[in-house]
């Protein structure tokens, strides 16, 4: 994918894209072992790998490479990606944090990576994709990976994720309502959307959405301090994701109604934004 993106970006033809496309769905992935004697001419055998991945051998632009991939993806599961990345490169000043709200409560919100590889900028789409998903159904609908000037459709969509590298999104503040440097690791929301969040309303609800973040956020920092891996700040988001859903459902089980009632009070701009949304 990165080497089909960097040809696009170079040439942008969309017979490279074809050419992708072409050769990823001529890839077979039956693990049945008599298959390893087939024909020569067969595009791609499979190779045994372990009981949760397969690895196939697959040419794309005339370079032979390995493609592997897990035997069972839910629709809202992403892999190969990195949320640990994400993670250390947004945790300052409640980066994060206004990541996962943006994304929580379906806001606009650009990862912009000026002169950077265009693989890093859409790793980071999909990364962000998995503070929420798949906890909240539909969150991969709304990434864009990797958007440019040439096809602007992805303005039309509620709630879209995009990765750019081209530094005039930043300047154009009406395309987004939370803009992250990934060169940088700063997070800049957008006039419109600062001026909302510090409506005297709703800027104690949103203080104590980010109070009770910061402790998610310090649990994860020290499990990465511990080695923790990537299954482990996976599961946190995705739990952290799931009570407060539930929460919003009524459907959530508490051992009194006094910590019933603290969750919904603390969650309740992030509940009320959400129920505005189409998710």
């Amino acid at each position: 994918l990165t080497l089909a993106l960097d040809t696009y970006y170079r040439e942008e033809s969309e017979d490279i894209l074809a050419n992708l496309y072409k050769t990823l769905n001529e890839v077979s992935f039956d693990a049945d072992p008599y298959l390893h004697h087939a024909p020569q001419h067969a595009h791609a055998v499979p190779v045994p790998e372990d009981a949760h991945h397969i690895t196939v051998p697959v040419q794309f632009q005339s370079i032979n490479m390995r493609l592997t991939a897990p035997r069972i993806v839910g629709p809202d599961e992403i892999t190969g990606i990195s949320l640990r990345k994400l993670f250390k490169t947004f945790r300052r000043d409640h980066g994060v944090s206004i990541i996962y709200n943006a994304i929580f409560t379906q806001r606009r919100v650009i990862f912009v990576g000026h002169n950077l590889p265009s693989d890093e900028v859409g790793n980071m789409v999909l990364s962000a994709c998995l503070l929420t998903s798949p906890a909240i159904p539909g969150t991969l609908q709304r990434a864009y990976p990797y958007a440019c000037l040439t096809a602007m459709q992805f303005l039309q969509i509620s709630g879209y994720i995009a990765g750019v590298s081209n530094p005039i999104f930043e300047q154009r503040q009406e395309w987004w309502d939370v803009l992250c440097n990934v060169a940088t690791g700063t997070v800049k929301l957008s006039e419109s959307y600062q001026t909302e969040l510090s409506d005297a309303n709703i800027q104690p609800l949103y203080a104590k959405v980010q109070s009770i973040d910061k402790i998610l956020m310090s649990e994860i920092q020290n499990g990465l301090q511990l080695k923790y891996g990537e299954h482990y700040i996976r599961t946190m988001f995705q739990d952290y994701t799931d009570h407060i859903v539930k929460i919003a459902l009524d459907l959530e089980v508490f051992e009194n109604d006094n910590l019933h009632e603290h969750d919904l009070s603390v969650n309740e701009w992030r509940i009320n934004e959400w129920k505005k949304t189409d998710s």
